[in-house]
């Protein structure tokens, strides 16, 4: 899995701390020089908020869960595929979460996305 910067390692780049980082992105006061030190900063490490803990550090419902049955079937690609394309114009984490058959299995899964703040959750099953 890639390196993914976050927002500490923007701040210790900058030298500056985590909020004053978080004021930066989100149009908070800062000192112009500041801004621009945090800005040149994001830009040399290629960082991109990640909306999933954006969304659970604000208490949002930032996140969509999906409980299906484990399948490498092409249709469940492609209806993944779909769901997290209008999901991210929305900013909105999409969370999967598979399991093999047995509906005690299934409703663990469910019970543990319930869990994430999750905005909507819905069920998925293949055809048998």
């Amino acid at each position: 899995m890639a390196h993914r910067t976050d927002i500490a390692e923007v701040a210790k780049h900058a030298k500056v701390s985590k909020s004053t980082v978080s004021r930066v992105i989100n149009g908070g006061y800062a000192s112009a020089e500041v801004k621009a030190r945090v800005a040149k900063v994001i830009s040399k490490l290629g960082y991109t908020p990640w909306t999933t803990a954006r969304n659970f550090s604000l208490g949002r419902a930032g996140c969509f869960g999906l409980v299906m049955e484990d399948s490498q079937s092409e249709w469940i690609t492609q209806i993944l595929g779909g769901i997290e394309e209008e999901l991210t114009v929305k900013h909105i984490s999409l969370l999967v979460s598979t399991y093999t058959g047995l509906r005690e299995t299934m409703i663990a899964r469910c019970k543990n996305l319930i869990g994430h703040y999750i905005y909507r959750l819905t069920m998925l099953k293949s055809e048998s």
